[in-house]
């Protein structure tokens, strides 16, 4: 029994020690403060110099740990290529960061602030601190599922792929939206939408 205890030991740690996901405070200036945000890295990225996707997943302090698991095993078979999965936690947070006008309906005060946070912070940051390819999704449910369309009406939409999960579409998004992609019918945009 005291022979196993060591092995039990270095067992647990080396578990720990190639645990993928990893979690950071960042300091955002858009936001004029932190954000906690979840990222996991795919089982190969330390075995070469592959680059990967980044899948972006707002609502990430309940939305992350369903797609992250789904980008680990998917790819197993052979269904999608290996990914970089960033969680945005949103919690408490969550109706600010979707603020859209009344009137027009578009994003406002804190929603343009987590726009801007998304697109010239977070995705930057990524990018630079990580291996990865220009292609990127983006994953929202609810409010966030309409607040992501915002990325793709953008004169250059941040995101190639848009998963919407049960989305709460203001009114006229659908007609923004299909306004946007028949202007560029050959788009490589992908959208979808489960309601």
């Amino acid at each position: 029994m005291k022979n196993c205890i060591p092995v039990l030991i270095i067992l647990f740690c080396f578990k720990f020690s190639i645990a993928q996901t990893t979690y950071k405070r960042f300091t955002s200036s858009k936001l004029g403060g932190e954000r906690d945000i979840k990222i996991q890295l795919p089982r190969t990225y330390g075995n070469g110099t592959e680059s990967y996707p980044i899948i972006v997943v707002l609502d990430g302090d309940f939305m992350f740990q369903i797609v992250a698991g789904n980008a680990d095993y998917i790819p197993y078979w052979n269904n999608m290529p290996e990914s970089i999965v960033v969680g945005v936690n949103q919690f408490g947070k969550r109706e600010a960061d979707t603020l859209i006008s009344e009137s027009n309906g578009l994003p406002i005060d804190t929603g343009a602030a987590f726009l801007e946070f998304v697109s010239l912070e977070l995705i930057p940051f990524i990018e630079k601190t990580y291996r990865t390819e220009p292609f990127k999704v983006v994953v929202g449910h609810g409010s966030t599922a309409n607040f992501i369309n915002y990325f793709l009406l953008k004169e250059k939409p941040v995101f190639d792929a848009y998963i919407a999960v049960s989305p709460k579409l203001t009114s006229g998004m659908t007609s923004l939206i299909s306004k946007k992609l028949s202007r560029n019918p050959k788009s490589n945009i992908l959208l979808y939408r489960h309601f």
